[in-house]
C-alpha cells in the first residue's frame, strides 16, 4: 500500500510511505482518544472517543520504506 501526504503549495513538502496495511476491527476507543487527543488535547480527546461507541476499524500502515521531501532550500525567497 502506498500513502501519501503533499503540500501542492510553497514550500513544497510530502511524504510517502510503502508498507503493508494491516485492519484491526473493534473497539477503538482508545485509539480514537490517543489520535483525537493530539489534535484537540487530551481532555477533548477522551471526550471525543467516548462519545463514538460504534466499533470501527483501524487502518495501520507500518512504515516499510518511507520517503520525505522538502524543496524550501531550493526554492527563491519569498517576499517580505
Amino acid at each position: 500500500m502506498l500513502a501519501a501526504r503533499l503540500r501542492d503549495g510553497p514550500p513544497f513538502r510530502g511524504v510517502e510511505v510503502v508498507g503493508t496495511p494491516e485492519l484491526i476491527p473493534g473497539d477503538l476507543g482508545a485509539a480514537r482518544a490517543e489520535i483525537s487527543g493530539r489534535y484537540l488535547g487530551r481532555a477533548e480527546g477522551e471526550r471525543f472517543a467516548r462519545e463514538r461507541t460504534k466499533p470501527g476499524v483501524l487502518l495501520r500502515l507500518a512504515a516499510e520504506r518511507p520517503r520525505v521531501w522538502d524543496l524550501a532550500s531550493i526554492l527563491p525567497a519569498e517576499p517580505a
